[in-house]
């Protein structure tokens, strides 16, 4: 029975895992309060560890899972590594592309930011010559259960037309991190500068800043 139970628990918890959609935060579970969480460059036991985090980490972003849905992929410092799924508990929560929670996303050439807040119906966009400004939202269209994951914000204002955001890799280009959602941003021609000749930016996202 033991063995029987054991080799359910093998085959469902990877199913479940993998069935959730990600990104998603997860705090660190099971792990004694004087040992750590192993981060390791590849997914397996066997991998060389290249960080740790602490037994008691609260909201890592696991932004996928490996084939075997055993392990998850997080980022720390400049590079992703893989955790063991196992030691890790999904904070309850609505799914990022809820539209109900905040998103932070960035690119480069040229470096810029930009935050959707839902619960203020804003989005505020920086970019490397000024300071943040806020743009009211005007819409925001969520993808229905089923689809693929996206979510796309309208401004009806000013510089910011839009930003649409689905799951997808993505590397912000400077680091070995990865991210799972990906990010277009639309700006008015005449409110931009001009060596962003289509007037849409590219760059990744992420649940925590």
């Amino acid at each position: 029975m033991m063995r029987l139970c054991a080799w359910l628990m093998s085959v469902l918890v990877p199913c479940l895992a993998a069935a959730q959609p990600f990104p998603a935060l997860y705090d660190v579970t099971g792990v004694d309060s004087d040992d750590v969480l192993n981060v390791r460059g590849d997914s397996g036991p066997g991998a060389p560890v290249t960080g740790e985090l602490a037994h008691d980490a609260k909201r890592v972003e696991v932004t996928g899972l490996d084939i075997s849905g055993r392990w998850g992929r997080i980022n720390q410092g400049e590079n992703a590594g893989w955790v063991a799924m196992r030691f890790l508990a999904r904070v309850e929560g609505p799914v990022w592309h809820a539209g109900q929670s905040p998103l932070y996303c960035f690119g480069t050439e040229p470096f810029w930011s930009l935050t959707i807040d839902p619960a203020a119906k804003q989005i505020v966009f920086r970019d490397i010559d000024s300071g943040p400004v806020a743009f009211p939202m005007t819409q925001l269209l969520t993808a229905a259960d089923g689809f693929p994951a996206e979510l796309h914000a309208r401004s009806g204002t000013g510089l910011l037309r839009w930003a649409s955001l689905r799951a997808k890799l993505c590397s912000d280009g400077m680091s070995d991190r990865l991210y799972g959602i990906t990010a277009s941003v639309a700006l008015s021609r005449a409110g931009y500068d001009p060596l962003v000749s289509s007037g849409t930016l590219s760059g990744c996202c992420s649940l925590t800043r």
